[in-house]
């Protein structure tokens, strides 16, 4: 529980610390099939704020209540599937550039580490590079400063392996949601948008669409870095 209530809420310097490896052009040239893992949802979709309503706190983690069940329920109504979605955006843009894609569906926890070259190897796969996409975190987060503002947090860690050598081609952590602190590395197009920054816990509350809509919009934005990196 810990673990994961601190990867909630210390997504953004985790990401942004997470050292970034990009795809050098030589590896591009060769790569023709990329095989993704099966991408998995963390167990709730939640929201860390300053002020949570008692009834709503699932636990308290450095000055933050945490609502993991009433707000995981309300997007779940919406019909949010975030790994569902990213997953199937990430492929898009694979193929969008000609990569030939498959899908290897591995039965795991979010957290569970891989060995990539272990998993291709067992499922009989051939192919040119492993990409893996992990959430570090999925749900709504007080802002930096001081205001009870939440915005969306939505943090992914992507990782390009060569099965032949279990080594990393493209790495990187990628997080949309507020500004990233001065001196953290965040991609400009990873900043959400005004609308989907809300006043107050009640305010996210009362529209769960427009809050659907904000996850939404991340995984989109991600998915579309995570394609950049990749091409050709």
């Amino acid at each position: 529980m810990f673990r994961y209530a601190a990867a909630l809420l210390f997504a953004v310097a985790l990401s942004s610390c997470a050292q970034m490896h990009p795809l050098d052009s030589s590896a591009k040239d060769r790569l023709r099939t990329v095989a993704v893992i099966s991408t998995v949802d963390l167990p709730y979709i939640d929201v860390g704020a300053r002020r949570l309503p008692p009834e709503v706190t699932d636990v308290t983690l450095f000055g933050l209540g945490i609502d993991r069940t009433h707000f995981d329920a309300a997007m779940r109504d919406q019909g949010v599937h975030l790994a569902r979605i990213l997953q199937d955006r990430v492929l898009d843009e694979l193929q969008k550039d000609s990569y030939q894609t498959t899908v290897i569906d591995v039965p795991r926890t979010n957290a569970a580490p891989i060995d990539f070259r272990q998993v291709v190897r067992e499922k009989g796969i051939q192919t040119d590079a492993v990409l893996g996409l992990r959430f570090i975190a999925q749900g709504y987060i007080a802002c930096s400063d001081s205001s009870e503002r939440l915005a969306p947090n939505v943090n992914i860690s992507a990782r390009l392996i060569d099965p032949r050598t279990n080594e990393p081609l493209y790495e990187e952590g990628l997080t949309y949601g507020c500004q990233a602190q001065a001196g953290i590395h965040q991609d400009p197009s990873l900043v959400a948008n005004n609308r989907y920054v809300f006043a107050s816990y009640e305010a996210l509350r009362m529209n769960p669409a427009l809050a659907a809509e904000g996850l939404r919009d991340g995984i989109t934005r991600i998915s579309s870095l995570v394609g950049r990196a990749l091409a050709k």
